[in-house]
């Protein structure tokens, strides 16, 4: 077990020296103001209340316990992510043993999913903490329901209690570290009916488990606001199904073999619509459930696991994310563990596990599958180095995707002027220009292709104001508010420009409206202050 541990987490080491990005971690942590604050005025707010449109009052508790335990150190909150990740392999290869009834092809099975490079931006990403979290809770819950429901006939009733209460809360547990679990009792469901051979009658206690989903499902639903996030979700059942499939497709593809992995691959809801594109996936997808239903149960067992994480990402519902893309590497993390039960229970068909030495089908098998490991492991080790920081994510980015959209463009410009200001902190001054003409012509670029991007805008401005461009920082601004009035950060920035631009009575009008909007907002308040004091000195002759 020690030994499975380390060769799975060998290959996400250098993700321990990765920074924050600015993809998402600066919501969540380190701009994360609820994060930041105390007991009362923090961590009570974020078990009680949505923030970002998300309800996940476990990854977010955990988040505040980080940051007030070691800062804003990124190491801290990186480590955190393995250690669930080592965590969910302990389980998953104990769940393994139980079902396929050998060692080897369950621990061949456990090292490819923990291995596997689709694994790397829930483990890198400082965000993916809720994706890596979920799971391992929701893998608890099954190895206490495997222990529940196999209790030999003399244990206690205290005990059988004990571990029913402990697996529906490790569920609760799970669901409320990210919603996406929520179908998960399909798999304890699954379990039963195909590999510990019970009727459909013995299912009843999952009825709690599904009573947690529906409620979970139905507070998710009721705080995503997926039209807020720009989300053009096509009508109708049958677009719906043919974007699911679309999907479908592109996981068990990159399951299968995971090259090109990409941050975001901004692929569009129009493109699972394409035909004749879209009749070949469905067409392929059938073909792929009638293999699945030939090589029996515990096929049948990793399809339902499958189907259980990706059905609440497939596209069938409508959440934000899909306004930036209709599939991302973190959405296969649950769904993989059926892909690896499959994997096993292939290799255990030439290795039986009998004691003494292996026959040669057993040998080959696991040769080749440790060969496929090995690959796995490569290629984890390398797709690390992208998630090392902002500027990182976007050039690879950038690299999948030839017309990139906005959002992607806006925030390598950004990732390149935070890094101008590190560098220019480092006092290394020439790079520092370097890297701000660098973001300069990026943004430059992002509003001339998206002119009704705000934040386009809204990040140029901040560069043209570094670049002392002050004329054209407060037309960019301008800019940025007429499209979008409402984000006090805009007019935080306005006022700024004025006051350097030494406009004080302009500084203190968009101050003003930056709290309009957010009272609480410390520095409108200190902009404000500081042109007020500036109006009030005598004016000289």
């Amino acid at each position: 077990m020690l030994c499975l541990c380390v060769i799975a987490a060998i290959p996400f080491l250098p993700a321990l020296g990765g920074s924050f990005t600015n993809w998402d971690d600066d919501v969540n942590v380190t701009n994360n103001p609820y994060v930041h604050a105390g007991l009362r005025d923090g961590l009570l707010p974020l078990l009680t209340r949505p923030y970002w449109h998300l309800y996940v009052p476990v990854t977010y508790a955990l988040i505040w316990t980080g940051y007030h335990l070691w800062g804003n150190a990124a190491v801290g909150f990186h480590a955190l992510n393995l250690a669930c990740h080592l965590v969910s392999v302990v389980l998953f290869y104990q769940i393994l043993r139980s079902i396929l009834k050998s060692r080897w092809p369950a621990l061949l099975a456990c090292a490819w999913w923990a291995l596997h490079p689709l694994q790397v931006e829930p483990v890198a990403w400082v965000t993916g903490l809720k994706d890596v979290l979920s799971v391992m809770f929701a893998l608890a819950c099954w190895r206490l329901y495997i222990a529940w429901r196999e209790q030999p006939a003399g244990a206690s009733a205290a005990r059988r209690r004990l571990l029913s209460c402990a697996s529906w809360l490790a569920f609760l547990l799970a669901c409320l570290a990210k919603p996406g679990v929520v179908l998960f009792p399909l798999a304890l469901a699954g379990y039963d009916l195909l590999i510990a051979g019970r009727k459909w009658r013995e299912l009843a206690p999952l009825a709690l488990f599904v009573a947690v989903s529906i409620l979970v499902s139905s507070v998710t639903l009721g705080v995503q606001k997926p039209e807020q996030g720009g989300v053009q979700f096509p009508r109708g059942p049958v677009a719906r199904l043919l974007i699911a499939a679309d999907s479908a497709a592109f996981y068990l593809e990159k399951l299968s073999w995971p090259a090109s992995l990409c941050p975001v691959y901004a692929r569009s809801l129009a493109h699972g619509l394409l035909m004749p594109a879209a009749g070949v996936r469905v067409a392929a997808l059938c073909a792929a459930v009638l293999i699945v239903l030939w090589l029996g149960r515990r096929w049948w067992l990793g399809a339902i696991i499958f189907v259980a994480g990706w059905a609440p990402v497939s596209g069938l519902v409508a959440f934000g994310y899909l306004a930036v893309s209709s599939v991302a590497d973190r959405y296969a993390y649950l769904p993989s563990l059926g892909a690896a039960l499959a994997v096993g229970d292939l290799i255990s068909r030439f290795d039986h596990g009998k004691e003494g030495p292996a026959e040669w089908p057993g040998m080959l098998a696991r040769g080749l599958a440790c060969l496929w490991i090995l690959v796995f492991a490569v290629l984890t080790w390398s797709q690390t180095a992208f998630w090392r920081d902002s500027v990182a994510v976007w050039e690879r980015t950038l690299d999948c995707n030839p017309h990139p959209p906005a959002r992607v463009l806006g925030n390598y410009g950004s990732a390149l002027f935070h890094r101008s200001e590190e560098l220019s902190r480092a006092g290394l001054s020439e790079e520092a220009r370097g890297a701000l003409q660098d973001a300069a012509n990026v943004l430059q670029g992002c509003v001339r292709e998206f002119p009704e991007d705000s934040t386009g805008h809204y990040n140029l401005a901040l560069v043209l104001q570094a670049q002392g461009r002050f004329e054209a920082a407060r037309a960019e601004c301008l800019t940025a508010l007429d499209l979008d009035p409402t984000r006090p950060d805009r007019w935080v920035a306005l006022g700024a420009i004025d006051a350097a631009m030494k406009d004080y009575a302009g500084c203190v009008e968009a101050s003003q409206r930056a709290l309009s909007l957010d009272p609480h907002n410390a520095m409108a308040a200190e902009n404000m202050r500081l042109a007020e004091m500036e109006l009030s000195r005598p004016s000289r002759p």
